[in-house]
């Protein structure tokens, strides 16, 4: 697993991050 490799994962994990986060969000605000 080269760098490219490692760095694509992490776009990936952070990207779902994001959009877990924005839905947690949005659910809040839907509940509210």
């Amino acid at each position: 697993m080269g760098i490219k490799g490692r760095q694509r994962v992490q776009d990936k994990f952070s990207s779902g991050m994001i959009i877990s986060k924005t839905l947690k969000t949005y659910h809040d605000v839907v509940q509210g």
